[in-house]
């Protein structure tokens, strides 16, 4: 009978959760919090990451965009056409066209490679 008693007392007092392991666990969360929070938000984070391959994904799309309207200025000659150059870069979608001076086209001796690539 006593031993039953004893096993009871056991049982009892092991149901809890002790006040030591309470704090040891949100200790452990707020470290984990911090080191997430560090991970996102930090100069090397995972925002500024996407910041910059935002930006440079803008900036490879307007050089795209450029070139496309370059080679679609030539004629069937291979001559670079100025007045189709100057056609086919006001027709480039995204540029704020009122801030933007009206550029001079001057002409210079510009030739194109075999793979595409413009050689002044």
């Amino acid at each position: 009978m006593i031993s039953r008693m004893n096993s009871r007392n056991k049982i009892k007092a092991n149901k809890g959760i002790t006040l030591i392991a309470l704090v040891i666990t949100i200790i452990v969360l707020l470290i984990l919090a911090a080191v997430s929070i560090a991970t996102l938000t930090g100069e090397n984070g995972i925002l500024s990451k996407a910041n910059t391959a935002k930006i440079e994904t803008e900036k490879a799309g307007a050089k795209e965009k450029v070139q496309m309207a370059v080679m679609s200025s030539f004629d069937d000659r291979g001559k670079l056409d100025y007045t189709q150059l100057k056609t086919n870069l006001d027709k480039v979608e995204g540029i704020d066209k009122s801030t933007v001076p009206t550029p001079t086209i001057t002409k210079l001796p510009i030739t194109v490679t075999v793979d595409g690539y413009l050689n002044p």
